[in-house]
């Protein structure tokens, strides 16, 4: 029995290292930045209650900015007709200089990428948006697989514990040490 245990806590340890999405929303928000010369912006994920976006990144707002956990609704990010509900593929304009770039993968809305223009000057050239968009689409899959990543794990460890289990349920020896 003792090989088997340790080829089970060898699977565990492999899928135990930590998962940090924060530093890389960090990562993906800093080159949003960069790529159109601005300093403030957010990154917004999709996650928990239908339509509605939370806050999971942002910079350059110095304590007067938006709450990392602050949630806002989606349909104040989105200027969308029911029709393209689906998958919004373009930059969003939204009041007071600041544009909402959508995070898509495989047609699914992942989040978005807000950024502030002010103090900026000028709108966003047409491949400013382009590299935005393309960086954004970039991201939503970093974020999608790192999501799955985070299931398949949970999943394995779930199945660890019940195979430990079941391991002790039929050796007194090990029973509870597992």
């Amino acid at each position: 029995g003792h090989a088997y245990l340790e080829m089970l806590f060898g699977i565990a340890t492999g899928f135990t290292s930590p998962f940090n999405m924060e530093d890389e929303v960090e990562v993906i928000l800093r080159q949003a930045l960069l790529a159109v010369g601005a300093s403030r912006g957010m990154i917004l994920l999709l996650d928990g209650e239908p339509g509605t976006l939370e806050v999971r990144g942002a910079h350059g707002y110095h304590g007067r900015g938006p709450r990392i956990g602050e949630r806002v609704l989606l349909a104040d990010k989105l200027s969308m007709g029911p029709d393209e509900a689906g998958s919004p593929t373009s930059v969003h304009v939204l009041d007071g200089d600041a544009v909402f770039v959508p995070m898509v993968a495989k047609e699914q809305l992942v989040g978005g990428i807000e950024i502030d223009l002010r103090g900026r000057g000028g709108s966003l050239s047409a491949n400013d948006q382009k590299v935005l968009l393309s960086l954004a689409s970039q991201a939503a899959i970093f974020i999608q697989t790192a999501r799955l990543e985070r299931d398949v794990r949970s999943m394995f460890l779930n199945i660890i514990v019940s195979m430990a289990g079941a391991v002790d349920a039929k050796d007194a020896y090990t029973m509870g040490h597992s």
